[in-house]
């Protein structure tokens, strides 16, 4: 069986921590633990209240830091819109990460809950189609084991996202041509270009529907445009970059079989904080959990 998206993941973070040394791994530990609510959930950005999306990664990362995690936890006094396509995809994944006890246990307790998926109303985007939408589409319906029975009517409509610069757009290249008559030359020049989230989930439900082909020109354009820091900016006129975009291009890359032009170990090290938690951006001081899995999760690419 192919292994879906989200053990793909799954087993990179795994990879990414048995890099780390078990006194740093401690300090891991402590970090995750301190982003832990009283309900068992873990704290958005705020740390003052729980969140789903972020608990997302605070579970995955408790599983491999061998966090306490209590065994009885709900998410019925959470506020989840089940027809947000990114909300109910957070709602999904702690459910099943709640029930997970190692790898091989993992989606098993949920092929009895895969008797439906809502008509989502809400999408990344406003935009069924884009990109990234399809990626957290594909990857729920992977992970609730149904079977995907339009992968040629997914990868026609993704490359209607292409750019001419080998990368993606979650926008339509229509829609930004429009846009950019309402906008200065700089805003025109800017919308015509590719973004990494949009190129990377393009990656991933192509690979998964097709087989990972390194000779896909989007493969190249992670390649070019990795930044000369070792990193990658999440859009072309991003002052940095940054470790979300670093850990999941370097992710998809990783995938495809491709390493990348830069050695990016020193880049991640250095948003790697003394706390244990990881920075989204060098000048970021503080971290979160989120970047935190990416930081581990860029770690198992090396």
């Amino acid at each position: 069986m192919k292994q879906t998206i989200s053990l793909k993941m799954l087993q990179t973070l795994r990879k990414g921590v048995a890099r780390i040394s078990p006194e740093a791994k401690q300090t891991v530990k402590h970090y995750i633990e301190s982003q832990l609510m009283p309900d068992g959930l873990f704290a958005d950005k705020t740390l003052c209240k729980s969140d789903i999306y972020y608990s997302v990664f605070g579970l995955m990362l408790a599983n491999f830091f061998d966090v306490k995690i209590p065994s009885r936890i709900s998410t019925n006094h959470l506020n989840i819109n089940a027809l947000n396509l990114l909300e109910y995809s957070s709602l999904v994944r702690v459910r099943m990460l709640l029930s997970m006890r190692g790898l091989r246990k993992f989606l098993i307790p949920f092929r009895k809950h895969r008797t439906h998926i809502p008509v989502f109303k809400e999408f990344p985007h406003s935009d069924p189609c884009s990109p990234y939408s399809q990626f957290l589409l594909w990857s729920l319906k992977e992970d609730l084991r149904y079977k995907i029975t339009d992968k040629e009517v997914i990868i026609a409509s993704l490359e209607n996202y292409r750019l001419s610069d080998g990368g993606y757009s979650n926008i339509l290249p229509t829609l930004n041509s429009q846009l950019s008559t309402l906008n200065s030359k700089l805003s025109t020049l800017n919308s015509q270009l590719s973004t990494l989230n949009s190129t990377v989930a393009a990656l991933m439900v192509r690979g998964q529907s097709q087989g990972y082909n390194s000779n896909d020109p989007a493969v190249e354009y992670l390649i070019d445009i990795q930044d000369d820091t070792g990193g990658y900016k999440a859009t072309y006129d991003a002052i940095i970059p940054d470790l979300l975009s670093t850990a999941t291009a370097l992710f998809v890359l990783s995938c495809y079989g491709v390493k990348p032009r830069i050695d990016p170990a020193p880049f991640i090290e250095a948003h790697w904080l003394d706390t244990g938690a990881f920075a989204s951006t060098l000048p970021d001081m503080t971290g979160d959990i989120e970047y935190t899995f990416y930081g581990v999760l860029a770690l198992g690419t090396l």
